[in-house]
């Protein structure tokens, strides 16, 4: 049971993999060329100097996208003011958060797919691309950080 006594409606991996596919083809990619290789379901889309992965995940109990942009790789000075200006940053996005894995800085958001629509998931992809495309210069040039523009599958 949802919000306010409403059942999310029902989205199956194949209704979810549907909609990021149309999601790719409106913004004139083809699906199969952006399809990530290996076992992963996933697709790689670039918003300028940005990368971003479009991922699903299937777990025990349920199906879920992934949504993530490697930015930066963690600078090799001052991490300490680095990490706070990371966190003071996510005290304002929205739907998304800074994290850090291994030794590079992405952006991601994750969400159960049940409920999702392609209004959503075109927020999400659009929202999170934007923000990676911007921040990555921004920390990068604050920082002295690499930043991130190859892909990394």
């Amino acid at each position: 049971m949802g919000f306010f006594g409403k059942k999310a409606q029902e989205v199956s991996k194949e209704d979810c993999i549907t909609m990021v596919e149309n999601f790719i083809t409106n913004i004139g990619l083809n699906p199969s060329e952006q399809r990530l290789k290996g076992d992963t379901i996933g697709w790689v889309i670039r918003r300028g100097s940005a990368i971003t992965y479009i991922m699903i995940f299937e777990y025990e109990n349920f199906t879920s996208i992934r949504i993530y942009s490697p930015i930066l790789y963690l600078p090799e000075e001052n991490i300490l003011p680095f990490y706070r200006k990371c966190l003071e940053t996510n005290f304002n996005l929205v739907n998304c958060a800074i994290c850090v894995y291994e030794d590079k800085v992405a952006l991601v958001v994750e969400r159960p797919i049940g409920g999702l629509d392609p209004e959503e998931l075109q927020g999400m992809i659009n929202y999170l691309s934007s923000v990676a495309d911007d921040l990555d210069n921004k920390l990068g040039d604050e920082f002295g950080a690499k930043i991130l523009s190859e892909r990394t599958e």
